[in-house]
């Protein structure tokens, strides 16, 4: 499978994460306390020096990419995942988006502008759900993407099902969050966000196990 777009649309995000990291450095004191945490009510409750607030999530894109660009060598069941590409690359390269968008509004927050950081993540965490639930719904079954449940695996229809299932609530989660986010706040909007995913799952899991017990006992199921 062709990764070489993805590859390069990484690396050059994570080159502009560094080119801000570098402006962060002139104009952030040495000695500055970099906010990389805040509480459910958006008041800052971990803090960073300048190095680690700098160039922590640059170097997470960067093992994040290298991770996903060795992924398909590893892969099992190769002709699956390269029928799921979309997925595969739309949710590396949404990664590194959203860490590169993070990292860019904590600099600008160090540096004294007002963002409002936890909201605008939030934002782009659910909004990248919703985007993925897209494609997870005609996803086919492989061991790093997914709902890789052991009955999943097992059986093609287990997996159809219940990652259908799992997409369709995971984007009823992302909206609700996004919902929430602008009707009450960003606090709120976590609780629904972590619980959904939470929930959504559990029932996916559900649909996962119940779809392999009954293809088994009707003769049909055939572990792949």
């Amino acid at each position: 499978m062709e990764i070489r777009m993805p590859l390069l649309i990484s690396i050059a995000l994570i080159a502009i994460m560094l080119v801000v990291s570098a402006w962060g450095w002139t104009v952030l004191p040495l000695d500055v306390a970099m906010a990389v945490h805040w509480d459910p009510r958006g008041t800052p409750d971990g803090f960073a020096d300048k190095g680690i607030g700098l160039f922590a999530l640059p170097a997470l894109a960067a093992v994040f990419t290298i991770l996903c660009a060795l992924l398909p060598e590893f892969e099992p069941r190769r002709a699956n995942l390269a029928a799921s590409r979309e997925l595969y690359f739309v949710g590396w390269l949404g990664t590194v988006t959203v860490l590169a968008a993070v990292h860019l509004i904590v600099i600008l927050n160090a540096a004294g502008l007002p963002v409002d950081v936890p909201a605008i993540t939030l934002l782009l965490v659910a909004g990248l759900l919703i985007v993925l639930a897209n494609f997870l719904a005609k996803s086919r079954s492989t061991f790093f993407m997914g709902l890789r449940l052991p009955w999943a695996l097992s059986s093609e229809l287990a997996w159809e099902r219940s990652n259908r299932v799992a997409a369709y609530l995971y984007m009823l989660t992302g909206l609700a969050a996004i919902s929430v986010l602008f009707l009450v706040g960003a606090g709120d909007g976590y609780t629904i966000l972590f619980a959904g995913l939470v929930l959504s799952t559990i029932a996916a899991a559900v649909v996962s196990f119940v779809t392999w017990r009954r293809e088994g006992k009707d003769g049909d199921h055939k572990p792949s």
